[in-house]
């Protein structure tokens, strides 16, 4: 799978993450921050950690993962987690296939200083994933942009609730931020943008 450009600005990207999948809108917006090559996780916190967040995007029905999508720890983590989703949701749906409220996730790539590489691709209806490739960017950078695209889906309002076929309750898109390595630089850009 080859990475895309990152567009240079935000809307663009929002516009694209935020497209119905499924003739359904994500409901939830996971963003894991914290990744770098020095972090290794307790062992016990692994399977927590995985457990818990495809719990999370369970809950949800549809959601967005947006992730560093590199070949360091916590995304790898992030990755494989997704990937046992995929293999078990897919035999869910092949040996119940009338099933109608199945969970989706969307996982998005965003990879700082990093050009296009090859991904190993998860195989399933359940998963979709993709990454962009935001070249020579510094880890500020990157953190400024990862900011300012959680900010403007934050201020987007998709449809939550489905009322009828015409009718539908609009709701701003809800994220959450997983911070696995204390990455607290991103969680103040997103204090003095968003009021969080």
């Amino acid at each position: 799978m080859e990475d895309e450009t990152i567009p240079e600005r935000v809307d663009d990207l929002t516009k694209s993450l935020l497209k119905p999948r499924h003739n359904r809108y994500p409901r939830l917006v996971l963003s894991i921050i914290g990744d770098s090559s020095s972090f290794v996780p307790k062992p016990w916190l692994t399977p927590v950690f995985q457990l818990g967040l495809i719990e999370t995007a369970k809950g949800a029905k549809d959601c967005l993962i947006i992730y560093k999508g590199s070949e360091e720890k916590v995304s790898t983590l992030v990755w494989e987690a997704v990937d046992d989703f995929s293999v078990v949701n897919n035999q869910k749906h092949n040996s119940q296939s009338t099933e109608n409220e199945d969970n989706f996730i969307n996982l998005i790539g965003l990879r700082p200083g990093e050009n296009a590489i090859v991904n190993k691709n998860i195989n399933g209806k359940s998963v979709a994933e993709k990454y962009y490739a935001m070249g020579d960017r510094k880890q500020k950078e990157y953190m400024q942009y990862h900011a300012d695209t959680l900010q403007s889906i934050a201020k987007q309002y998709v449809p939550f609730v489905e009322l009828g076929e015409e009718l539908s309750k609009l709701n701003r898109c809800h994220f959450i931020i997983v911070d696995t390595n204390g990455v607290y630089i991103l969680r103040d850009i997103l204090r003095s943008k968003c009021g969080y």
